[in-house]
């Protein structure tokens, strides 16, 4: 797992691509988690996955929608059960929606209310931590508070 996590920003985007037509299976669980969608967003990673992964009826308005991403990682690095990667994807398709001058248009409100499972759908801390292995890396520190003077101080200026 500590690979995949390392890796998962160094996959071609067209293998992500073959693995999203062979292993996604639209169970949502990337939306269901996705932040942006639990605020009323109208981002919803599973509907760009399939729109990508099919490529003959792409639907505008779910890639269009995908622009709004924030590119957290929630869908990538906890949501997803099959490891594939939505959010490296969508933050490519972003990058070149962005060099063709396509941005997308501010919302001056949500486009949907905020989601009443909000609260019950957040990333457990510990739970985070312990998928990107992280805990064995949240140790305490030992302060050292010994002041040291220090015979001659040279700042670098540039």
């Amino acid at each position: 797992r500590d690979l995949q996590i390392i890796n998962a920003g160094k996959v071609r985007s067209d293998v992500a691509i073959n693995r999203a037509k062979s292993a996604c299976c639209q169970c949502r669980s990337c939306t269901d988690l996705c932040p942006r969608t639990l605020l009323g967003q109208p981002v919803n990673p599973h509907d760009f996955m399939r729109a990508l992964s099919s490529g003959a009826d792409v639907n505008t308005k779910v890639m269009t929608n995908a622009l709004y991403c924030v590119s957290c990682g929630v869908c990538e690095l906890y949501a997803c059960p099959q490891g594939l990667s939505p959010r490296n994807l969508i933050t490519e398709f972003k990058q070149k929606m962005a060099q063709n001058g396509v941005k997308p248009k501010a919302l001056s409100q949500p486009a949907e209310e905020i989601s009443p499972a909000r609260d019950m759908r957040r990333v457990p801390m510990n739970r985070l931590k312990q998928r990107l292995a992280l805990n064995n890396y949240d140790v305490d520190a030992p302060l050292n508070d010994k002041f040291k003077n220090p015979q001659k101080l040279k700042v670098m200026l540039s």
